[in-house]
Order: C-alpha cells, then structure tokens, then sequence
C-alpha cells in the first residue's frame, strides 16, 4: 500500500528510507545479514550497469560485517565507495565522505600493497573531511600518520599542504612552519631551520 515502489519489470523499491530501515528490523537475526549482502551485491551490479544510484549502492556497502566472497568483489566495492567519497567531497558533504572514505579504508586493507595510492587518496580525503566537519584533532592525527607513512617527498606533499592549512587555522604557526622545514629537509635541497637562522 506505499511502501513499496515498482522500477520497472520484476524491480522494486521502498517508497522511504524509514520504512526500509523499519523493514531491515524485522529481518530475523539469523538471516539480517546474508539478506543485506545479497541486497549490497544486488545495488552493486545494478550501479555498474547504470540502474540504480551511486549512493544507493554505496550506502549499502557500509552495512558493519560485510564481507566480500573474494579480492575481485573486494575491489569493486572499494572502487565504488571511494567514487561515492570524491562526489561527497565535491558536494561539500564532509560527514559523507569520511563514512565512504572509512567504508573503503575498511575494505580496501586486505589490498594495501596493490591499492596503496587509493588508500593514501582515501585516508587524505578522510582527513580533509573531519577537518571541515569541525573534528581538527582527529583530522591532524590522521593526516600526521599520511605524512609520517610516505615513502617519498610526492607521497607525502599532499598530507603535507593539508596538515600545514589545519595547523594555521588552530592557530599552531610554530607547528605548521617545522612540518614546512621538515618536508623541505626531505626534497634534498638541505634547508633547514638552522640553516635558515645561519642565514640571517
């Protein structure tokens, strides 16, 4: 009566995301969580083939204890939470990026090795995100952690340039002026706040 929506042939949907919910309650125990990951795989397929919504399927996949059967559908979910995160960010949605962002660090951790690029993007979109979302002290504990783990200058200048804009804006111009020396000492180019002080 409603609360149920055709989409097309042998398609539907509910006609409100509180009466999804309300029906995901009613799922008995034993079977919640093999019915949300037959759901998940199902709005995953769909989105791959232009039928359902980015953030329909996306907002699936952050369902706690999903499990993907294998690397390959492990990788189409990270690839699709992480496009779900860049959207969120260019919609200036700061608390949506970082769930897709945390949703896709979760799943993406098994392929850190082969992922690391994605993973070093989601974290610093992570970080960006709890920053504008007024969370400053955990958007500078994560961003340290980005910067601390680069391998090179390139991996951690992006970290580097976001960390230094939150700093500033707390008002910590002593912190963000050593993070500036301490990326500048690791370019090779041998500046540092001593030899800035022998300098003058």
């Amino acid at each position: 009566d409603g609360f149920i929506l055709s989409t097309g042939p042998g398609r539907f949907r509910f006609s409100h995301d509180r009466i999804q919910q309300a029906a995901g309650l009613l799922l008995p125990p034993q079977n919640a969580m093999e019915t949300w990951l037959a759901v998940a795989r199902v709005l995953v397929r769909d989105f791959a083939a232009a039928e359902v919504s980015l953030f329909t399927a996306a907002s699936h996949l952050l369902r706690p204890n999903l499990a993907p059967a294998d690397d390959e559908e492990r990788l189409s979910w990270v690839r699709l939470l992480h496009q779900a995160a860049q959207v969120s960010r260019k919609s200036a949605a700061p608390l949506a990026t970082l769930a897709y962002a945390n949703g896709a660090l979760g799943f993406v951790e098994p392929l850190a090795d082969e992922m690391r690029n994605v993973q070093r993007e989601l974290m610093l979109l992570a970080g960006e995100a709890c920053y504008l979302a007024g969370r400053s002290t955990e958007a500078i504990t994560r961003l340290t952690g980005l910067f601390d783990s680069g391998r090179t200058f390139l991996e951690k200048a992006p970290a580097c340039r976001l960390l230094c804009n939150v700093m500033v804006t707390q008002g910590d111009m002593t912190g963000a002026i050593d993070l500036g020396f301490t990326a500048l000492a690791e370019t090779s180019a041998g500046i540092s706040p001593d030899s800035i002080s022998a300098d003058m």
